[in-house]
């Protein structure tokens, strides 16, 4: 097989289709790649990375330093962390393989308590290989443990250059394209998740002027608070603006939104930090833009 090329749209649909050849079963997976990507995006926009390998043999989708999700033609391979796994499939006698290490020697049996950990830089972590026939039924029984993963990989384990030299803007392309982002939840904590609909509120009702007045008002750095995961505060008023200043045009590459956000109507921009908010970047107008997600991601990718 040819090369692949990691920015080329055309090279991920191929390997994708290659892979999984029936439609329902790739809409399920492909669901489970985006809304893993998702989560870990907003957990930490810039500690994830997407590979699609150069020579067509995988699609990996890593977190931190660790990988999380790989597709092969014969099957897919989840990690999750087993304690969590066990509670949630207890009792199931489900068709998965689970796979760990003992002295760099892969473990693999249907038996989860008899596999070591699968992963030294994730305490209690486990492998779980899944049939591609099995996908639908079995994905949405490990998505709990599955996302816990995430969280510990983003939070504690750290990307290295060569992963993120790795990562396939044209894989992003190809789920954006097929709108797997469209619909996705977002990941919210209480407190802050109110503060932000309270401005936004505030935000939306100011004509141009009185918007521009209090985004200029903000602070220049954003507050950041600590719950279960570190996470700015960002202005709202700066948001609106920067979306507003972009009239449903992404500031990127010039093309309209990709779609309709469903809750108000409007064209769905995200706002981006040129400097970002980790390495010191202000929250001010200057450093905000408005643009498309996929342009968001190669932003951070790119």
């Amino acid at each position: 097989m040819p090369k692949i090329d990691r920015s080329n749209i055309d090279d991920a649909k191929k390997i994708t289709e290659l892979f999984l050849k029936e439609d329902s079963i790739k809409l399920a997976m492909l669901n489970f790649l985006a809304d893993s990507i998702n989560y870990a995006n907003q957990l930490n926009s810039e500690n994830w990375n997407l590979n699609l390998d150069k020579n067509g043999r995988f699609i990996r989708f890593n977190v931190g330093h660790e990988y999380c999700i790989e597709i092969f033609k014969d099957k897919v391979h989840i990690l999750c962390l087993k304690k969590s796994l066990k509670e949630q499939i207890e009792g199931m006698n489900l068709d998965i393989e689970f796979k760990g290490y003992a002295d760099r020697k892969q473990i693999i049996s249907r038996n989860m308590d008899v596999v070591p950990d699968a992963l030294s830089k994730v305490p209690d972590s486990i492998g779980c290989h899944i049939k591609h026939n099995n996908i639908k039924e079995y994905l949405p029984l490990i998505k709990k443990s599955h996302k816990e993963f995430i969280e510990y990989g983003v939070l504690n384990t750290k990307q290295i250059p060569v992963m993120r030299k790795a990562h396939s803007i044209g894989y992003l392309d190809y789920l954006t394209q097929l709108n797997l982002f469209k619909n996705l939840e977002e990941f919210t904590v209480e407190d802050y998740e109110a503060l932000r609909v309270k401005e936004q509120k505030e935000a939306k009702k100011l004509d141009d002027l009185s918007l521009m007045k209090r985004a200029k008002q903000a602070k220049v750095l954003p507050q950041k608070s600590f719950i279960s995961v570190n996470k700015y505060i960002r202005n709202q008023y700066i948001v609106e603006y920067a979306k507003r200043k972009a009239n449903g045009i992404c500031q990127d590459c010039l093309k309209p939104a990709p779609f309709v956000n469903k809750t108000n109507g409007e064209p769905f921009l995200e706002t981006h930090h040129i400097v970002p908010l980790s390495k010191g970047g202000e929250d001010t107008i200057k450093n905000t833009i408005a643009i498309c997600p996929n342009c968001h991601r190669k932003r951070h990718y790119g």
